[in-house]
């Protein structure tokens, strides 16, 4: 496959890209869209001037954000050719994050709920005594590896601080951070209309708005085929206008939840339920429930995961609620499962549709999932979706159908996050970059690839966890194939799900203090000298202090 493209001018219909190779000195002659409509139109018809030029827009910096940043910074890095040493050609690119650091849901705050320091929702839902729920080497940038940051084998099953301490890591060593605007959100998005943008450091009357809000038509024959990306400086309140070629969405979808009700809740103006309600998003401390009756409404890993932080902190009494099927663990004792809440009654009292009751309720926690929303993107561009495992309006699971200079990552349901992550953002880095055949980047292909996956997912048993575990695996390795992002050992990561799946069936209470090796290094993680379920520091010195490298025993 082509090496990075150093610089590109357009002369009859074509494309001269000079790129870097075993022959520094040749030049492509690659022709574009409006003469070969095979080729991703939207993708390549406009973005003709030399990479250097052309500038894109990456939002948040999270783990999928600071995947992409990483992608293009490591081709950026400097290499040596008969020539003497040379860089890599890259885009301009800038990441909006709206937060003080990064790493979005892993850098959350320990008490904040509802709004942050300046007014914005806040993001994270994670709260302080947080471990990963699943094996950190299933977590591990094939690129930036444990043993590289750490120096060390350690447990598998890490608090959240010593993965922001991996992520943080990762960033630093490829300088990620200066690509990175902090405090800055991103108010709107639009593409090829950007003269309908009010300059905001620029007065308006109310008439001048209505005409140019009534002229999107002219407005859009009219502009620069760009995106129009609106951001605010958070600390100064100033709003800046910015044109750019591409847009990556990272801004997650685990941050907005999704909040049902039932009767009892809000009747007429008034709750007929005496004691708290609150969203798994916004669970900040456990030890209001010790000694509490907590009731948890979902299945997801959230509601999980809640009911085994309050049952170690001091919970002794909890029911599970299920809409469709219950999670089917082996509950210590006080942990009880019921079917889906239908309405509290008397107070504290809560009936479940079989006509089962639960009397003396304290405490209800959502745990009903999260919606996918973009409100700072124009409908046109708003990805419309549920959780799932394969979205049919993104091509390679990247790009918007409608306009592939638009890519929305880790939005799918996910068994893999960071490697999965990585794999997109090398894939798109390289379709941008023209590292990519013809053949593979053609609208023509796309098609072909979207009716495999989505073909493939119908025929998905959503009941069967290993079949989903594949599949997901088999979409990343997919990805990874066509690119030089560092390849490991696929089927050690799917069968390290599986014995991770085994375990907490087995025994929910002690799975965490189980061990893996690393799919990518080969290296063993060590068993914990504290268990889990007795470990209340979730430091990031402890965690390694807690490491016993002196274990020799094989997983298990």
């Amino acid at each position: 496959m082509p090496a990075a493209v150093l610089s590109s001018t357009n002369t009859n219909n074509h494309v001269s890209v000079a790129a870097v190779g075993d022959n520094p000195k040749s030049v492509l002659s690659v022709p574009v869209a409006d003469s070969h409509p095979s080729l991703l139109g939207p993708l390549v018809k406009t973005v003709t001037k030399p990479l250097s030029e052309q500038r894109i827009a990456v939002i948040g910096a999270g783990p999928s954000g600071l995947s992409v940043l990483c992608a293009f910074a490591a081709a950026a890095t400097p290499i040596t050719t008969v020539d003497g040493e040379s860089n890599h050609m890259i885009p301009k690119i800038t990441c909006f994050e709206r937060q003080s650091d990064i790493g979005g849901q892993w850098h959350p705050s320990p008490w904040r709920t509802g709004l942050g320091e300046y007014g914005e929702p806040v993001h994270s839902g994670m709260y302080p005594h947080l471990w990963s729920n699943g094996p950190k080497e299933c977590l591990e940038m094939a690129n930036y590896t444990y043993m590289q940051h750490f120096g060390k084998a350690l447990p598998s099953y890490p608090p959240r601080a010593v993965l922001l301490d991996y992520l943080k890591g990762r960033a630093e060593h490829f300088d990620l951070k200066k690509y990175i605007q902090f405090n800055t959100v991103v108010r709107r998005v639009t593409f090829g209309n950007k003269h309908n943008v009010v300059p905001p450091t620029t007065s308006s009357t109310d008439e001048q708005h209505n005409n140019s809000s009534n002229n999107d038509s002219e407005l859009l024959s009219t502009s620069s085929s760009s995106f129009t990306v609106v951001t605010q400086d958070l600390r100064t309140k100033q709003e800046t206008v910015h044109e750019f070629d591409y847009v990556f969405c990272c801004s997650g979808h685990f941050h907005v939840p999704h909040v049902p009700t039932f009767a009892g809740f809000d009747d007429d103006g008034s709750c007929s339920f005496h004691g708290r309600i609150v969203h798994s998003h916004d669970v900040r401390s456990f030890a209001p429930f010790r000694n509490q009756r907590l009731l948890i409404i979902g299945t997801s890993y959230s509601a999980e995961d809640i009911a085994l932080q309050a049952y170690k902190f001091g919970c002794r009494h909890i029911i599970l609620s299920y809409r469709t099927r219950p999670m089917n663990f082996d509950w210590p004792e006080g942990m009880v499962t019921r079917p889906l809440l239908q309405k509290v009654v008397n107070g504290h009292t809560a009936v479940f549709i079989d006509g089962s009751v639960e009397e003396n309720v304290d405490v209800i926690v959502l745990s009903t999932g999260y919606q996918h929303s973009f409100p700072f993107m124009e409908q046109s561009l708003a990805l419309q979706t549920h959780n799932t495992l394969w979205i049919p309006d993104l091509y390679k699971g990247l790009f918007w159908k409608a306009n592939p200079r638009l890519l929305y990552m880790a939005m799918h349901d996910q068994w893999l996050t960071f490697s999965m992550f990585d794999a997109q953002a090398w894939y798109a880095r390289d379709v941008i970059l023209g590292r990519m055949d013809e053949s593979q980047v053609s609208i023509e292909s796309w098609k072909q690839d979207m009716e495999k996956w989505t073909l493939r997912h119908q025929h998905l048993d959503l009941t069967d966890d290993e079949a989903m575990i594949r599949f997901q695996m088999d979409y990343t390795a997919d990805l990874i194939a066509a690119t030089d992002y560092p390849s490991w050992d696929y089927e050690m990561t799917v069968q390290t799900l599986l014995d991770w799946e085994k375990a907490k069936h087995e025994n929910i209470l002690t799975y965490r203090d189980m061990f893996h090796t690393s799919a990518v290094t080969g290296t063993m993680g060590t068993k914990p000298r504290i268990p889990w379920l007795e470990n209340k520091d979730d430091s990031l010195q402890s965690f390694i202090n807690n490491a016993n490298n002196s274990d020799t025993d094989q997983a298990t």
